[in-house]
């Protein structure tokens, strides 16, 4: 994961747009589980479970947040939802802040936000320590 790796790609690559793509962190729970459940490794078999999936979420939230407050460099949020609306209008805000030129943009028609709430019964035991973090990114509740 890249986004554990902000104080080295600072280091390697000072002068680069860090990007951090926000997604509420209920979804993000829900595709760490789906994701490993196909591939199952050692590391993989430690998030099939919701508890497991949102104790690494929330170090690495944490970690960012640590990042976002101590490196020099300015991290560029994109929330997921903006993306997925108009991910064209997101790569032309990102390519002017890059200095580059923006380039036609395909997100997969299948990628709709609110997802997770088909597993909300799975994830009833990491509602509430999510919370404060669903609040801070400014998602509703429910």
């Amino acid at each position: 994961l890249n986004l554990l790796r902000p104080p080295l790609i600072d280091r390697l690559f000072p002068d680069a747009l860090l990007l951090v793509a926000r997604r509420t962190p209920r979804a993000v729970a829900v595709a760490l589980m789906r994701r490993h459940h196909h591939r199952l490794t050692a590391a993989g078999y430690e998030l099939l479970t919701p508890e497991a999936a949102s104790r690494l979420q929330l170090g690495a939230l944490a970690l960012i947040e640590a990042c976002a407050a101590r490196l020099p460099h300015d991290l560029t949020l994109v929330r997921y939802e903006d993306l997925v609306e108009d991910a064209e209008a997101v790569a032309a805000g990102l390519s002017e802040r890059a200095g580059a030129r923006a380039a036609p943009v395909a997100v997969p028609a299948n990628r709709r936000p609110g997802q997770w709430r088909r597993y909300a019964r799975e994830l009833a035991p990491v509602l509430t320590p999510l919370r404060p973090w669903v609040e801070a990114f400014d998602y509703p509740r429910s």
